[in-house]
């Protein structure tokens, strides 16, 4: 063989043995890689947020391009609470991979939760221009339309001044203003001053007008309406109605005053609960209405965005509250009246008479606890439930003999008579009774007004006393030991009730009780005080000593109307809004889209304006039509 040839069979051996080593290796790095990023995602689900950062930190290190790595870690850092440290690492890896969408959406919602809108509009932004994933224009057309001019009113009286901002609404519902370049259309109607990152338009003649705000990329309009007069504050006549009875009328006068307190007249929008207040007629600003049923309900009276709600109490036939009692107690009523009218508050306490004890309320009522609050709302049938007080005996010895008792019972009923003999063992002597009762008589009677723990203390005899008869007598009972009992309290701060899984309020060491809060109509169980402090309206008790606990009920607050906008167009174009459903008095902003080669004419409906962002204040259901033509070319 030639020396050429040998040479050439060694270089093509040590070629195939560094391929081999090459591919080794990197088989090698990429299981471990895939072992390193599993320990980190392990640590992530377990909440180990410390030993997660590490582990994602050296995967990154391995492999910089390596996405769900960096997206992971920067989550971690977050729950870290670095966020510096989570905004430099996806800047990092958007600029070794700009095409990975998901790097931007991250980076832009950390963003936002730091307030910083400009920085995360640009990022959405460049992310649009390296890649227009549907995922990246959602976000930010979700982020534009958060993004609105913030004023009062756009109805302005002339000689008055309004503030404008240009803010960005939060998830939370903060508005954070951002730093815009204000342009007014028409100068001859008002003039803008500008101070930070408010705008002031101060009016000058009646009239329409376009305000501008540009910020980044971005242009958000605003129509501005001047008027002679602009409605500020509305008032009824009378402000306050105590009560109505079904079929009594009321006649209601709406007063309106505009921006300078001068009244105004005007034709204003009337409404009621319905089926409970019927409009009868409406005239001008005033209207007559009619009680219907019986019931709680409002009278409402707005023009444009002003509103005055009137709450309103309709009462039908008196209403009787009759009461019987099971067992010896008395049930007193506050006030005291031969009939009630409806949604009075009223108080009733079962009080029970000596030796007795209340058990629980029947009838229209369940409950345990002695006193309740009750709105009446219909004729009522209360029955409170008084059983005999028992009272338990529990007795212990102290040295070597027994107690001999008349009786083996272990509860008494009160008042019942109990006699007691102490008995010492040979070679002992009975020295004392200790505990609820003290004597030094070995033979003592009791009488059972409470719970006696007693012990009979025997001592042992000196060695020259004689034995005392200690022959045991199958006559005489041995006693048992008792568990002892303890009580359980229950009370109510607002109106509500509580409701026990066992009746009675006293019971055996180691019983468990459930103890159930049960709000009135209009109220909300906010909690437990004393031995418990849980916010469940059910809880269960280990009876270990005495217990007593409250159930805290608050009035709910009155509910605010929801209601909902629906939108339509004509021609070819699209409606953005903020929101679909709001409660009442929110506002919605409303953004007119119109197709290519079509512009935006005008709003119908229930706004009306020829500006394509607008909006509303939901006093009621609204319907809104944007109108679009085509361009002519």
């Amino acid at each position: 063989m030639s020396r050429r040839r040998v040479l050439l069979l060694l270089t093509i051996g040590l070629l195939m043995t560094a391929i081999i080593t090459i591919g080794t290796l990197y088989t090698s790095e990429a299981d471990s890689l895939k072992k390193l990023y599993k320990e980190a995602e392990e640590a992530m689900s377990e909440g180990d947020f410390k030993n997660s950062i590490v582990a994602f930190e050296k995967v990154i290190e391995i492999n910089p391009d390596h996405v769900d790595a960096r997206l992971n870690l920067a989550d971690a850092y977050m729950a870290s609470s670095k966020q510096d440290e989570a905004i430099e690492l996806l800047q990092e890896g958007i600029s070794l991979n700009p095409e990975e969408h998901e790097l931007y959406l991250k980076l832009s919602s950390i963003l936002l939760q730091d307030e910083n809108v400009s920085e995360a509009f640009t990022t959405l932004q460049k992310g649009k221009t390296y890649n227009n994933h549907k995922s990246i224009q959602r976000a930010y057309e979700k982020l534009t339309s958060e993004i609105f001019i913030h004023i009062g009113k756009t109805d302005i009286q002339k000689g008055f001044k309004r503030k404008l901002k240009l803010v960005w609404n939060s998830e939370s519902g903060k508005q954070i203003p951002l730093n815009a370049n204000w342009i007014l259309k028409d100068e001859s109607i008002g003039n803008l001053v500008i101070k930070d990152e408010t705008a002031e338009f101060a009016t000058e003649k009646v009239g329409k007008t376009t305000i501008t705000a540009e910020w980044q990329t971005l242009k958000k309009e605003i129509e501005i309406t001047v008027h002679n007069q602009v409605m500020n504050k509305l008032t009824l006549n009378p402000e306050k109605v105590e009560s109505l009875v079904v079929g009594q009328t009321l006649n209601i006068t709406l007063k309106g005053l505009d921006e300078a307190g001068k009244e105004m007249e005007f034709t204003p929008k009337w409404s009621a609960t319905e089926g409970l207040i019927e409009i009868i007629e409406a005239t001008n600003q005033s209207a007559t209405f009619k009680a219907q049923k019986e019931g709680k309900g409002v009278i409402k009276g707005n023009y444009k965005d002003e509103e005055v709600v009137l709450p309103v109490i309709v009462k039908g036939s008196p209403k009787n509250i009759n009461s019987e009692r099971v067992g010896e107690g008395t049930i007193i009523l506050t006030p005291l009246k031969d009939s009630y009218t409806y949604g009075e508050k009223i108080t009733a306490e079962a009080k029970p008479e000596t030796g007795w004890e209340f058990v629980q309320w029947k009838g229209d009522l369940n409950s345990s606890i002695s006193t309740v609050h009750i709105t009446v709302k219909e004729d009522m049938q209360l029955r409170a439930v008084f059983e005999k007080l028992h009272h338990k005996l529990s007795l212990s010895i102290s040295g070597e003999g027994k107690i001999i008792r008349d009786s083996t019972q272990t509860k008494y009923p009160h008042g019942d008579k109990v006699t007691l003999k102490a008995k010492p063992k040979a070679g002992w002597k009975f020295l004392r009774w200790e505990g609820s009762y003290s004597s030094i008589q070995p033979t003592i009677t009791l009488k059972m007004k409470k719970n006696h723990r007693i012990r009979a203390v025997f001592k042992k005899k000196q060695a020259d006393q004689p034995p005392e008869d200690d022959s045991p007598s199958d006559d005489d009972p041995s006693p048992k030991p008792e568990p002892p009992t303890y009580s359980l309290s229950l009370n109510t701060s607002g109106e509500g009730n509580i409701s026990k899984s066992k009746s009675g309020n006293r019971f055996k060491e180691g019983t468990k009780v459930t103890v159930t809060a049960t709000p009135t109509d209009g109220w909300e169980f906010k909690g437990w005080s004393g031995y418990s402090s849980s916010s469940s309206k059910s809880i269960t008790v280990t009876m270990k000593s005495d217990i007593t606990l409250k159930a805290i009920f608050e009035k709910k607050p009155e509910p605010k109307e929801t209601f909902s906008l629906v939108t339509s167009v004509v021609g070819q174009g699209t409606i953005n809004t903020s929101a679909k459903t709001v409660t009442e008095g929110e506002k919605i902003t409303i953004t007119a889209m119109p197709a290519d080669g079509w512009s935006f004419v005008s709003w119908q409906g229930d706004l009306s304006g020829s500006s394509s962002l607008a909006t509303i204040t939901m006093d009621s259901n609204k319907q809104i039509t944007a109108v679009f033509e085509p361009i002519n070319e």
